[in-house]
């Protein structure tokens, strides 16, 4: 929908799209351009002279870190790690104690034996922990299982304070 628009002696036409919001110029008036003079004149002003703003740079020093990637136990993973003979007790896991954990726990079970090699025995536990399996499915390949591992992890982070002194003797 568009609407055309004369506003008597102007200086263009124009069409407005009222759907759209916007206008076209549908005619430019040259012959009255020329003879336009804007009611106003534009005066140039000099930018005010503030003094100087000394920005002061101090030395600031912060302190180095160090941020390490931890995890803690999910539920399926923390029942493994309580069916242990010597569950594994820590505040923050890393990855490899997590892998020590399952191997522990496939090998106090005995749920590598009569499978296939690089399988492992399904128990109620590692199921809930692979998921997306057969009904029928009586094993599963460990490098499936240790595939899924991030799934039964929460992710959390340390960050710790270094000493400079004893990087500068490591160096």
């Amino acid at each position: 929908m568009s609407t055309k628009i004369k506003n008597g002696p102007g200086l263009i036409d124009y069409t407005e799209n009222k759907q759209k919001g916007h206008k076209m110029i549908s005619n430019v008036y040259n012959d009255k351009l020329k003879e336009f003079v804007p009611e106003f004149k534009l005066k140039r002003t000099k930018p005010k002279v503030e003094e100087a703003k000394v920005h002061v740079t101090q030395d600031v020093s912060y302190p180095m870190i160090e941020v390490e990637e931890v995890y803690l136990l999910g539920k399926n993973l923390e029942k493994i790690n309580l069916k242990l003979k010597e569950p594994v007790k820590m505040k923050f896991y890393g990855i490899k104690e997590v892998r020590e954990i399952i191997n522990s726990y496939v090998a106090e079970n005995e749920l590598e034996q009569d499978v296939k090699r690089g399988h492992i025995k399904l128990d109620p536990i590692i199921v809930n922990m692979v998921g997306g399996l057969q009904p029928e499915q009586r094993e599963v390949k460990k490098e499936f299982l240790f595939k899924n591992l991030q799934t039964n992890l929460l992710n959390y982070h340390t960050i710790t304070l270094i000493d400079e002194k004893q990087i500068v003797k490591e160096r």
